[in-house]
């Protein structure tokens, strides 16, 4: 057990830059594009073309006679007019579009990272050095697994939550000078503490709903000798094809292309902890579990007995 914080701890300094340097940055950027926006009165005119609950209006605004902060002002004022309801959706929608780039900088950094995950030891045979070590082939694919599936999406949760929590803090303080009430127009309906509770929720599923995607992936970063990448691709394709010659169907590839999208987080609809519990006991859930880990079983049996390339 005191192996396995060593091992994850090992993974973080592999591989620092796009674990911790990534998120960060596009995090950082985005806060201070946020904040240079609101900054940038009577620096530069800006056009603005505001969508709020459906209306479209434009505005021409010049650096002479108008100032950025009365875009917020007027987003804020059409946001207060909106029913309780639909400002709660719309608020969710924005700070949904917030977390959309960190998000899927992390599906590919945690899909890159598993793909060379365990071809990277044999290719440049620091396997060798490994398996000289007292450390199980479970414990060492287990580490890369939870390193991508769990700790890493929490560094970019957190990355997530710090640029939604500024934007609501740069957005107040924009409309700090118009009549309504802050609170009850943005930090009210936007339920931070549940939506967030909600995304961990989510991405913990999303984990367990993918398990098949990502028990490949290592499972061919175990096996191939050259190009995984092309076989992770290029071998479910192939399958494909002929359960649809040999059986004239596609279910089996439909169950696995099913899995790999990210079915919680559809962008027409709002995340719910009550639509997760029925979904995680499904017989297609389970299913899904049960293939992953197989994969993960068979990657671990790979890296016994495999070496170098």
């Amino acid at each position: 057990m005191k192996q396995f914080p060593i091992l994850l701890k090992r993974e973080f300094w592999e591989n620092r830059n796009t674990f911790v340097v990534l998120p960060c940055v596009t995090a950082g950027f985005m806060i201070l594009l946020m904040i240079g926006v609101y900054l940038a009165v009577d620096i530069v005119g800006i056009k603005a073309n505001i969508q709020i609950g459906g209306d479209e209006q434009h505005q021409e605004m010049s650096s002479d006679k108008t100032r950025v902060n009365e875009a917020f002002g007027y987003m804020f004022s059409r946001l207060a007019s909106l029913p309780p309801e639909a400002r709660e959706h719309t608020i969710y929608q924005i700070l949904n579009g917030l977390a959309g780039p960190l998000l899927v900088i992390l599906w590919a950094v945690v899909l890159f990272y598993l793909i060379g995950s365990l071809y990277e030891d044999r290719k440049d045979r620091s396997i060798l050095f490994w398996k000289s070590m007292p450390v199980s082939d479970t414990s060492t694919v287990l580490s890369k697994l939870v390193s991508a599936l769990i700790v890493v999406p929490a560094v970019y949760l957190v990355c997530v939550l710090f640029i939604q929590l500024v934007f609501l803090i740069v957005s107040s303080l924009a409309a700090f000078s118009q009549e309504a009430s802050i609170w009850e127009v943005l930090w009210e309906p936007s339920n931070l503490l549940s939506r967030w509770f909600t995304l961990i929720a989510h991405l913990l599923f999303q984990v367990i709903w993918s398990l098949p995607l990502y028990g490949w992936v290592i499972l061919v970063s175990a096996w191939a000798s050259s190009v995984p990448l092309a076989w992770i691709i290029g071998a479910p394709i192939v399958f494909a094809v002929l359960e649809r010659f040999i059986s004239g169907d596609t279910r089996v590839s439909g169950w696995f292309t099913d899995h790999i999208s990210p079915v919680a987080f559809a962008q027409d609809q709002e995340l719910y902890l009550a639509d997760l519990l029925p979904k995680l006991m499904s017989i297609d859930t389970l299913a899904g579990l049960l293939v992953g880990l197989s994969f993960v079983a068979v990657a671990v049996w790979l890296r016994s007995k495999g070496d170098e390339i």
